[in-house]
């Protein structure tokens, strides 16, 4: 989907998102020993629910974008 001349971007982008994500792991791991007594479940689920929505909404993304393609 993505060619040469846009590879360095894309690329970037998912090592800058990896990265600002990997800077929520440590705030997240304080506040469940502190706050949630090492109780992971709220961490989690909050982990499930935004996967799947990131996810639901790049599968729709992509799914109307090839609709677009087959009907043009």
């Amino acid at each position: 989907m993505f060619g040469f001349h846009t590879f360095g971007t894309v690329y970037g982008l998912a090592n800058s998102l990896s990265g600002l994500f990997g800077l929520t792991l440590r705030p997240l791991d304080v506040l469940t020993k502190n706050q949630l007594n090492g109780d992971y479940t709220a961490v989690n689920t909050l982990g499930l629910v935004l996967g799947a929505l990131v996810s639901a909404i790049l599968s729709i993304r992509i799914w109307i974008a090839h609709r677009r393609i087959i009907l043009e």
